[in-house]
């Protein structure tokens, strides 16, 4: 059974084009740079809302967590829409293939 790893982990790379390799590159850099950010938000949240921090939250920190908040939010959508389309395409290749591949 696959996880969601090997699902967004199924991908070619031998037959591409370098400048397609780089832009796969900066995306996959962004996406995990903003789910990271996510997680670290979280971390910070938890943090802040303890009782050690005596309910000082920097509003600098706060800023930041902000910005956080939002790159993961954008990175994570976009990849809950390329999942969606993965589970589309695997569905209408299963379809094909219980019908004999016709159109």
């Amino acid at each position: 059974m696959h996880d969601i790893y090997h699902t967004l982990t199924k991908y070619r790379f031998n037959s591409d084009a370098e400048a397609d390799l780089k832009s796969h590159i900066n995306a996959s850099t962004d996406a995990y740079h903003g789910i990271m950010s996510g997680l670290q938000l979280i971390g910070n949240l938890a943090v802040a809302a303890s009782s050690q921090t005596n309910g000082n939250y920097d509003p600098d920190d706060a800023k930041c967590d902000l910005f956080l908040l939002g790159s993961a939010l954008t990175q994570l959508t976009r990849i809950a829409e390329a999942i969606n389309y993965n589970r589309e395409s695997a569905e209408y290749a299963l379809t094909q293939l219980k019908h004999g591949g016709a159109s």
